[in-house]
């Protein structure tokens, strides 16, 4: 079994448990985050990403998926660590954010844990903005797990999945819509 079929077999055997947690994680670079199962839709394999001109550096691209074009974006670069190309244990963890559905793509997906919401202490007081994303950390078993805030890290990526109507320009020309 896979960590990611481990991972959304883990999510699914937990139930609801008053003062826990449920994280995903997962890893980036050398370090392991966490964030909250609930907002997770699902974890795909890579896919292939097709590059759109003026976005952001740390989108990947976009990708199709379920009939569905998302946005992707690239965690490493979101966490200032750089670029890699993706590895075999890379996946994509694809979001539900009260409508906006965006890929993170990560290095590997460990599985879901379930910690108590009283482990997770705010990190230190330090005048650093990108660490924006990251809520606190908690300790899990013998590791420390960053826990990510995936609402404002979607928020201040500033990618969705609007769904805007596409006419062909033949048919705004019909309709006396093309000025020239």
């Amino acid at each position: 079994m896979t960590g990611a079929e481990q991972g959304r077999t883990q999510a699914k055997e937990m139930q609801p448990n008053p003062g826990m947690l449920h994280l995903l994680t997962f890893r980036v670079g050398d370090e392991e985050y966490g964030m909250d199962a609930g907002r997770v839709r699902e974890i795909v394999d890579g896919q292939p990403l097709t590059h759109v001109p003026n976005f952001p550096a740390y989108v990947e691209g976009v990708t199709e998926l379920r009939e569905r074009v998302i946005p992707v974006v690239g965690l490493r670069k979101r966490f200032g660590l750089g670029s890699l190309e993706p590895g075999k244990s890379a996946r994509i963890i694809v979001t539900d954010m009260d409508g906006d559905v965006i890929g993170f793509e990560v290095d590997s997906v460990a599985g879901v844990v379930q910690v108590p919401i009283s482990s997770v202490e705010p990190l230190p007081r330090l005048r650093v903005p990108d660490n924006a994303y990251v809520s606190g950390v908690s300790r899990t078993q013998s590791r420390l797990v960053l826990v990510v805030d995936v609402n404002r890290l979607a928020a201040e990526t500033d990618v969705g999945t609007t769904v805007t109507s596409f006419a062909p320009a033949s048919m705004e020309a019909e309709e006396g819509l093309l000025v020239s």
